[in-house]
């Protein structure tokens, strides 16, 4: 089981299952630049620096949970907090987590911490309870 280390936060997202599955079969000789499927942070960071493109550019994660994932992303830079990312429809070695932390009633993204607690669903993600979500990790 991955552990996750004080002051660590996983942020759960979920893709368009078909397209998690076929970036799981893309060959492994692939450069993730010629890809068609970029993992969400890649894509989030594309986002800043595009304005006016698709958020969900072949991704398929809706795009307000990519808007929720950059602000966590954001809040944990400026709180110089450990932010990982997962795809639950893809999350490869961090299969553990997903399952310890999302439940299928949950309405994603969900955010959660080490000590169990979770933010869950877009309302959630206001700048300031994001701010003291990661200040408690």
């Amino acid at each position: 089981m991955t552990a996750l280390a004080p002051g660590t936060a996983v942020l759960f997202v979920a893709s368009d299952p078909v397209l998690a599955e076929q970036r799981r079969n893309a060959p492994e000789s692939m450069s993730a630049a010629g890809r068609l499927f970029l993992p969400p942070l890649v894509a989030i960071h594309r986002i800043r620096r595009r304005p006016g493109t698709d958020p969900t550019d072949g991704l398929g994660i809706p795009a307000a949970q990519l808007l929720c994932a950059q602000r966590a992303i954001d809040t944990a830079a400026k709180l110089h907090r450990q932010l990982r990312i997962v795809d639950v429809n893809d999350p490869g070695d961090d299969a553990d987590l997903a399952g310890r932390f999302v439940t299928a009633e949950d309405v994603l993204p969900v955010l959660a911490r080490a000590d169990g607690q979770r933010l869950v669903g877009e309302e959630a993600f206001a700048p300031s309870t994001l701010r003291v979500f990661f200040e408690r990790a």
